[in-house]
């Protein structure tokens, strides 16, 4: 179970892999390959995701990554996402696919992450949405959206909305 190694970074589910890793303790490189199944990532359910990374002591990079979430088309990642790490939180940001782009921040104290911007666009559903904002885990949101989308493409993120109103 990963809930118990890797809190830290909001995940759970079971996970299968290998790491290598080379050089002392504060200049160390590697990479690793893993699969997770039935999992979460800071709440967000998913079915099974699998990754290799690129790991340095400030920097993981994510490659190859598929994510598979039940009643959705499996996501494949044609780029790289890249997770730079401080003292005290992280920056996940890329763009992974041709229709998506992301740019988070998180920080352990607070629970609380900053969207600076995810973009989804998506011309089989007639998708072109914008979210900015941020949100506490267990606490306030403030979130912003524009654009339109297909409804289930956000299902997976239901468990974040008490209420939503709008046109």
């Amino acid at each position: 179970p990963l809930a118990t190694t890797l809190a830290a970074f909001g995940l759970s589910g079971t996970g299968n892999g290998s790491i290598t890793l080379k050089g002392s303790y504060l200049n160390f490189t590697g990479g690793a390959n893993a699969v997770i199944t039935g999992g979460k990532w800071f709440g967000l359910a998913f079915d099974r995701a699998k990754a290799a990374l690129d790991i340095s002591r400030r920097r993981i990079t994510f490659r190859d990554v598929e994510i598979e979430v039940t009643k959705l088309k499996p996501v494949v990642f044609k780029e790289p996402l890249v997770m730079d790490m401080t003292e005290g939180s992280f920056r996940l940001a890329g763009n992974p696919t041709p229709n998506l782009s992301l740019d988070l921040g998180y920080q352990y104290a607070g629970k609380r992450w900053q969207i600076r911007k995810i973009a989804f666009s998506d011309p089989e559903t007639a998708s072109d949405l914008n979210i900015s904002g941020g949100f506490a885990s267990g606490g306030g949101m403030d979130l912003k959206a524009e654009g339109s989308a297909d409804l289930k493409v956000l299902a997976p993120l239901g468990f974040l909305v008490r209420a939503a109103s709008g046109p």
